[in-house]
C-alpha cells in the first residue's frame, strides 16, 4: 500500500492517505504524522520554551538539529519542522507590521511637512511678488536718477564747453602775461 498526500481544506493541512481496499478514516494521517480524528496535542510550556530558545539561535532548522529537538521533546521531526515553519511565518508577519508602522510614521511626517509647505506657499509667493515689485520700482527709480544725472551732466558739459568757447574768443591777454606763439 502506498501513501498519497492530499490537501484537507477543512483542516487546512496536508494529509497522507493509505491506498488499498481496506482504507478507512482511521488510516488517514495528518501533516504531523498523527492519525486524523485523533485529538491534536498541545505543546506544553517546556516544549514551547525549548522551541523559542532554539528559534532565537537560528530560525532555519538543519536536519540534525530537528532530530535532536524531536528526541529531546518527544515529538515527531515533522512536528518540529511545522512549528519552525509556522514560527518563521509569524516572525515575518510581525516584522512586516513593524516595517509598515515605521514607514507609516515616516509617511505621516513627510505628509505633515508637505501640508505645512503647501500652506506657506501662497504666503511666500505673495511676499516674493511684493519684494519683486519693490525691487522693480527701485530699479525704475535708479534709472530715472541716472537719466536725470546724465542729462544734467550733459547739460553742464555743453554749457561749460560753450562758456569756454566764449571765454577763449573774448579773452584778452592780461598785462604781464604774454601769449605764446
Amino acid at each position: 500500500m502506498g501513501l498519497q498526500w492530499c490537501w484537507d481544506w477543512k483542516e487546512e493541512e496536508w494529509i497522507g492517505i493509505k491506498h488499498g481496499k481496506e482504507a478507512n478514516v482511521g488510516e488517514y494521517l495528518s501533516d504531523d504524522g498523527s492519525q486524523i480524528g485523533e485529538k491534536k496535542r498541545r505543546l506544553n510550556m517546556e516544549q514551547v520554551k525549548a522551541f523559542e530558545k532554539s528559534f532565537e539561535l537560528g530560525n532555519k532548522l538543519e536536519p540534525e538539529r530537528k532530530l535532536q529537538l524531536a528526541r529531546a521533546l518527544g515529538l515527531q521531526p515533522r512536528q518540529i519542522a511545522i512549528w519552525f515553519q509556522n514560527r518563521r511565518s509569524k516572525w515575518k508577519t510581525k516584522q512586516l507590521e513593524k516595517d509598515y508602522d515605521v514607514l507609516k510614521r515616516q509617511y505621516e511626517a513627510i505628509k505633515s511637512d508637505n501640508d505645512s509647505f503647501q500652506a506657506q506657499n501662497p504666503k511666500l509667493q505673495a511676499e516674493a511678488s511684493n519684494e519683486v515689485g519693490l525691487a522693480y520700482n527701485r530699479v525704475q527709480e535708479f534709472k530715472a536718477e541716472i537719466l536725470a544725472l546724465t542729462q544734467m551732466h550733459e547739460g553742464y558739459h555743453t554749457e561749460s564747453s560753450n562758456l569756454k568757447l566764449e571765454l577763449d574768443s573774448t579773452a584778452k591777454p592780461q598785462e604781464g602775461f604774454r601769449r605764446k606763439n
